[in-house]
């Protein structure tokens, strides 16, 4: 069956039900320790403030867990603090659209690997994902929303249309914009060399150069923060017990399948699982 809705109709949708399924979220304050902290440590309020994000730290160097370089968080910041000031529910609303946004982008990018369809139920598994209420309610983990949102911006932008120069400059800051949100956003990188080996034309070995633009904004990334923090950074010390390579997949696999406990309980993660796997036999 082929599907086939227009982009637009398609974020309108997951905006709405955004809005509906996680209306409580908006009435929440500023959950989280770090909300006020980066508020505090986004602020513009000049042309050289809007330049000097991307040469300081996390928090401006006051994150007590380690160093860290997400420019592109300070940036989202810094606008919702010039939109809403000091209201939680102006940043609760922005990662609510932040979130619709991102789920519409997935679609937009599955449709091109299975059609409408595929591309809408992929949106609606993410968007609605219990998951997201780890995310959602707290200001400060948007970085992850971000990361992923600009991540799959530029995948779509990498896999849609001709390859010339403008395309090329984008392709490059939407994979630096997915690092600059959160070190998780490199995984574009790997991600549009698979892409372009996979999808690509001509001798394997010259597939992987159209993913030059997306490497080159990781790599930009990555020297920016090396100079900014004076090397990688990272958590200071260790950040919690190691696992194994088996026991980390195999818990990120029930994390996605049944985010709650599926025997001996509610009978709601038990229809999700289902859900979820109907989904993706679809």
């Amino acid at each position: 069956m082929h599907v086939s809705l227009r982009p637009l109709s398609i974020l309108a949708l997951f905006v709405l039900l955004v809005l509906v399924v996680y209306q409580e979220v908006g009435a929440l304050g500023m959950l989280g320790w770090d909300g006020w902290p980066l508020v505090a440590a986004s602020q513009v309020s000049s042309i050289g403030d809007l330049f000097g994000t991307f040469g300081e730290k996390l928090m401006d160097g006051r994150y007590p867990h380690g160093e860290f370089y997400r420019p592109i968080t300070h940036l989202a910041f810094a606008l919702d603090e010039a939109l809403h000031g000091l209201a939680p529910r102006g940043y609760h609303l922005t990662d609510q659209l932040l979130l619709a946004t991102c789920a519409a982008v997935l679609a937009g990018l599955v449709a091109k690997l299975g059609g409408g369809l595929a591309g809408v139920l992929a949106g609606l598994v993410f968007l609605l994902h219990p998951a997201q209420l780890e995310v959602l309610p707290v200001p400060a983990r948007r970085a992850d929303t971000l990361a992923l949102l600009f991540g799959l911006a530029c995948l779509w932008a990498h896999a849609d249309g001709p390859r010339t120069h403008g395309r090329r400059v984008l392709v490059g800051l939407l994979a630096f914009a997915a690092a600059g949100s959160k070190e998780t956003g490199v995984w574009i990188a790997p991600a549009i060399v698979a892409w372009s080996l996979v999808r690509g034309e001509g001798p394997l070995a010259r597939r992987w150069l159209p993913a030059v633009p997306a490497l080159s904004g990781v790599a930009l990334y990555v020297l920016l923060r090396t100079v900014v923090l004076g090397g990688l950074g990272g958590h200071a010390g260790e950040v919690g017990p190691t696992v194994s390579t088996t026991e980390l997949w195999a818990g990120l696999l029930v994390g996605v399948l049944a985010p709650e406990p599926v025997l001996g309980l509610s009978s709601t993660a038990l229809a999700w699982t289902v859900a979820v796997l109907l989904a993706a036999a679809a």
